[in-house]
């Protein structure tokens, strides 16, 4: 393993504001690794589902074109594995119905690459024994269940033609049992939804029988497909109170089973202090895209308008060098500044994506910042909030129904 060359952060003592807050214009250096700690890659853009929340409006057929061979695939995770990269994520899309998946995964186990996986668990018979091969260099294994029981489950993940897929669950079921009765870790990941927010007591006895090693859940981000649907799929955690959560995540660890709650801002402030990000994108890690966008993260990604940023192809530039170069050394600015007041700033990672995304300006705090702003100590919060609010109302009314 290499060793870590940088401080992520380093203060600049021109910066720092003589109060716990941070003054207009205050900044911080962004200090990246001389090469990625790990690679989250898109391998490719098709999909066995049209699901409603998807960021990346994967399944829809134009976007599978010019994709990144098994081949060049391999020669990118080379170059990782040369730069010590400590592990790459293999997602999608659906990353097992990329042609060359299974052989994908047998040259990371051969490059000695470590790797983890996200799937929506309808994988073949032929990808779950690729799987099963490649265990000892599984960090981790993701698979996606968005209900307790096939309906809500299918309120999110519907099939090509838009309508609830009558066989996601069981599919997904199966694959989680393929995996506990092979011994193979793995991550349930949950989007609260309209669909499943009432029924969240129902996911604790599937859990208990199923046995992932652990369990996350996050609300839905409008980005992607999410942003047509937003106002028929969209669930906050407000539904349950603080003590419920703290109470299942109690009771699943005490089984054995780790719970992490993700942009969920009444499970997340139980302790009354702030909680900052912790983002990597651009300092530790990248996107890497089907068609071999490299972009800091993939919201990043999604959501950045080409007159803002544009981000370069790996087939075109080598990974060091793009790591290295403008649009990453720019996405690092905008970490280092913004989000004034914010007594949490110099511990803070900055979700500049989500910046972008809502606000067209990567200087503002994030929504879920946004919700917790008194704690935080936002200058300007009324007027965020007023405005976070219309935005919402706009998503709203621009959603499908």
């Amino acid at each position: 393993m290499p060793t870590l060359l940088y401080k992520l952060m380093v203060n600049d003592p021109m910066s720092n504001p003589p109060t716990p807050s941070v003054a207009v214009g205050a900044r911080k250096s962004i200090r990246p690794l001389i090469a990625p700690r790990d690679i989250y890659a898109v391998i490719t853009s098709r999909c066995n589902l049209l699901c409603r929340h998807c960021y990346g409006r994967f399944g829809e057929p134009h976007l599978a074109r010019g994709e990144l061979s098994g081949d060049e695939w391999l020669a990118v995770f080379r170059q990782a594995a040369d730069q010590n990269v400590f592990f790459v994520n293999i997602a999608g899309g659906e990353p097992t119905l990329h042609p060359d998946f299974p052989r994908i995964i047998d040259g990371l186990v051969d490059l000695d690459l470590h790797f983890i996986l996200t799937t929506n668990g309808m994988a073949t018979k032929a990808c779950l024994e690729a799987i099963r091969r490649a265990r000892t260099h599984i960090l981790g294994l993701k698979v996606s269940l968005d209900g307790p029981t096939p309906v809500s489950h299918a309120e999110l993940r519907v099939d090509l033609n838009g309508r609830p897929h009558p066989r996601a669950f069981d599919q997904t079921i199966r694959t989680a049992e393929y995996l506990r009765d092979h011994d193979i870790s793995y991550t349930f990941a949950t989007c609260l939804h309209r669909g499943n927010i009432d029924v969240v007591p129902e996911f604790e006895p599937l859990l208990l029988r199923l046995r992932p090693t652990s369990w996350f859940l996050a609300t839905i981000s409008p980005v992607g497909r999410a942003i047509d649907y937003y106002n028929e799929i969209f669930a906050s955690d407000r539904r349950w109170s603080a003590d419920y959560w703290e109470g299942l995540k109690s009771r699943l660890e005490h089984e054995g089973i780790y719970v992490r709650y993700i942009d969920m801002a009444v499970a997340q402030k139980t302790d009354g202090r702030p909680s900052p990000f912790t983002c990597p994108a651009a300092t530790e890690f990248c996107e890497i895209n089907s068609d071999g966008t490299v972009a800091p993260c993939p919201v990043s990604r999604v959501e950045t308008p080409k007159h803002i940023l544009v981000y370069e192809n790996v087939r075109e530039k080598s990974l060091a060098e793009i790591w290295a170069g403008p649009a990453f050394d720019q996405f690092r600015k905008w970490r280092g500044g913004g989000c004034e007041g914010c007594v949490a700033f110099e511990s803070c990672g900055r979700c500049v994506a989500q910046s972008i995304q809502w606000w067209g300006d990567a200087s503002k705090p994030p929504p879920y910042c946004v919700s917790k702003g008194e704690l935080l100590g936002l200058s300007g919060l009324s007027n965020l909030k007023r405005e976070l609010d219309h935005k919402r109302h706009e998503l709203f009314r621009l959603s499908k129904k």
